[in-house]
């Protein structure tokens, strides 16, 4: 049974869904079915990781959209080992990390 808390997360998804272009951003990739779809950090807000519950995570896309990009999951995969790497780099030369690691 899905009340209104559910249904307001819902539709606010469905409207993140349309403003994010409502297909992957990875080059060439057109997955659009938004069960395949989720919001990758690409800069650090107040929440951190995938799953971390669905109404938490909803308001942070809203308020923070420049720190997310709306990927399919391998993309998203993609998207966090580059992080990585970015972060590995800038380690090495000692250098503080750009992007928070999970």
């Amino acid at each position: 049974m899905t009340n209104s808390a559910n249904k307001a997360v819902i539709r606010t998804r469905e409207i993140l869904h349309e403003k994010f272009g409502g297909e992957c951003w990875g080059q060439d990739c057109h997955e659009s079915d938004m069960a395949n779809l989720e919001f990758a950090h690409i800069f650090p807000t107040q929440v951190k990781g995938r799953g971390r519950g669905r109404k938490e995570r909803i308001y942070d896309i809203s308020k923070n959209p420049g720190a997310y990009a709306y990927v399919c999951k391998y993309h998203h995969v993609e998207l966090d080992l580059i992080r990585k790497m970015i972060n590995a780099g800038r380690e090495n030369l000692g250098l503080p990390p750009v992007f928070f690691n999970k």
